[in-house]
């Protein structure tokens, strides 16, 4: 039987990590594509974290504890903001200019946005089943993208710098769900 809250923190975070899904399939279709979508813009998820907070000073019960809400909505807009500045760095040098590696790590990043957004809707309408499934696919897709940043020679270092720490992010975002998964069960 599922929990009613006072505010839904899991619907919450799943706008959020579909933001951040969404601009990086942006972001890939501009790189597969080698177009420009006129129409679309970059999302933003400040709102929402804002949103968040102040319903965690309203609230007296929660699914999770306060704290580990805040850290996983600011980590999930810490890595919008990173897209964002990999993003304008793309912009900036040309976004056809980069290599089909940097293409295929971009892909990879979106795919494991994807998996963040999954976790987050199995959560919402709490069937926790696929969990354990969709953070297998996330560190096995995160390890393949180390694997490649770390291969590639350092022609386009920024790039790979801001394709680093939106990696990076996203480990720590499933590596707080775990933790507060398993601190909750």
């Amino acid at each position: 039987m599922k929990k009613h809250y006072k505010t839904d923190y899991f619907e919450k975070l799943c706008n959020i990590s579909k933001i951040c899904n969404e601009n990086f399939s942006y972001v890939y279709k501009i790189l597969a594509s080698q177009e420009i979508p006129p129409e679309k813009i970059f999302l933003k998820s400040k709102d929402i974290v804002i949103e968040i907070n102040e319903c965690l000073e309203k609230d007296y019960f929660t699914p999770f504890e306060r704290e580990d809400i805040f850290i996983i909505s600011k980590k999930l807009d810490i890595l919008n903001d990173y897209l964002y500045l990999l993003f304008i760095f793309l912009s900036e040098n040309n976004f056809f200019s980069f290599t089909k590696n940097t293409i295929n790590q971009i892909e990879h990043l979106s795919d494991l946005s994807t998996i963040i957004h999954e976790i987050f809707i199995s959560l919402s309408v709490s069937q926790k089943n696929n969990l354990s499934k969709h953070i297998a696919d996330a560190e096995i897709i995160h390890q393949n993208l180390i694997r490649q940043i770390y291969s590639e020679n350092s022609k386009n270092a920024p790039v790979y710098h801001y394709i680093e720490k939106c990696t990076d992010t996203s480990n720590e975002i499933i590596q707080l769900i775990q933790y507060t998964l398993l601190k909750n069960s």
